[in-house]
């Protein structure tokens, strides 16, 4: 969900589809629960959602950076595995980059908000693999074609979330 600035059109950015590959990291130093959690993300507009050509003129690819707070729940499963319930909030920054259908990009503008979300994942030994459910909300700092932007993110699969983890196994922590 979008706000456009006055007398510009971005109806293809009103319900976008956007495929998200990152990379991130979570440290708990103060195991298990509290933590820092940073990533970056290149969310690519899949244009799924535009009916006409004409109206899809243009793109909007975002890429972004977070960093914030997490507090984690754990619950063990048994010797080798345990369920891990992530909530999170962190601040985002970034660009947007709006690009034309042909792939030439145009400009960008840079980009502020906020994340709130939770990670689902199961460990199995030093490996997991999980869900994110995440609401993200973007103010558009410049004067590109958007004002605001306002994202719902899951992951599909969960092997597409996969990680490892480096430090104590999260399955050495107490009950």
């Amino acid at each position: 969900m979008v706000e456009e600035r006055n007398g510009i059109n971005a109806f293809h950015s009103r319900q976008s589809l956007y495929f998200g590959p990152g990379i991130g990291v979570r440290v708990f130093p103060r195991q298990p629960h509290h933590g820092v959690i940073v990533d970056v993300q290149y969310s690519f507009d899949t244009d799924v959602d535009s009916i006409n050509v004409d109206l899809g003129s243009w793109r909007t690819d975002f890429v972004l950076a977070r960093a914030g707070y997490g507090y984690r729940f754990i619950k063990h499963a048994n010797e080798k595995m345990a369920w891990a319930f992530t909530l999170h909030g962190s601040l985002s920054t970034g660009a947007s980059i709006n690009r034309t259908a042909n792939g030439v990009y145009d400009f960008s503008a840079p980009v502020l908000g906020g994340r709130v979300g939770v990670n689902v994942d199961l460990h199995i030994e030093r490996f997991f693999m999980g869900w994110a459910f995440a609401y993200e909300g973007l103010a558009h700092l410049s004067l590109g074609p958007l004002r605001s932007s306002q994202f719902v993110g899951w992951t599909l699969i969960p092997v597409f979330r996969i990680g490892v983890d480096l430090g104590p196994r999260i399955q050495s922590f107490k009950h």
